[in-house]
C-alpha cells in the first residue's frame, strides 16, 4: 500500500499547484516532483531510525494532524476571514451545520486534536531519542 499511497498523495498535490506553475514547468514534471516528495521522508526515516514502528508512529501523528487538526484550524481562519470581511454571521452558509459550525466548538475540536497530537507526540517521542 506504501507506493500506492504515495501515488495519490503526489496526485493530489499536484492538483493544489497553481496553474501558472504547471504552465512555466510541465505537468509531468510537476507531478514527479510531487510524488519524489511523498515518498523520501518515509525512506529517510526508515533509513535513520531503522524500527518499522517507530516510522508508523510518526505517519500515524502526521496523519492525524493532517486529518483532524488542520482542518479545524482552517476552519477558524475562514470564520476570522469572513466575519473580517463580510460582518458578523457572515461564516454562516446554507452548508452550515447547526452547533458543528460554531466557533466555540470549533476552538474546541482544535484544542482536543492538538492535546491528542501532543499527547501522541510525547508517547512517540522516548523512540525516536
Amino acid at each position: 500500500t506504501y507506493p500506492m499511497i504515495c501515488l495519490t498523495l503526489g496526485d493530489n498535490i499536484t492538483l493544489a499547484v497553481p496553474d501558472s506553475v504547471k504552465r512555466r514547468i510541465s505537468h509531468t514534471t510537476v507531478t514527479g516532483i510531487a510524488r519524489i516528495c511523498c515518498v523520501l521522508p518515509p525512506i529517510a526515516l526508515a533509513a535513520v531510525f531503522k524500527k518499522l514502528d517507530v516510522i508508523f508512529s510518526v505517519a500515524g501523528i502526521f496523519g492525524f494532524t493532517l486529518q483532524l487538526t488542520m482542518p479545524c484550524y482552517l476552519n477558524l481562519l475562514t470564520i476570522d476571514y469572513c466575519e473580517e470581511t463580510y460582518g458578523k454571521g457572515s461564516s454562516v452558509t446554507p452548508f452550515s451545520l447547526g452547533f458543528l459550525s460554531w466557533r466555540c466548538v470549533v476552538q474546541a475540536l482544535f484544542l482536543l486534536s492538538f492535546v491528542m497530537v501532543g499527547i501522541a507526540f510525547v508517547n512517540v517521542l522516548p523512540h525516536i531519542v
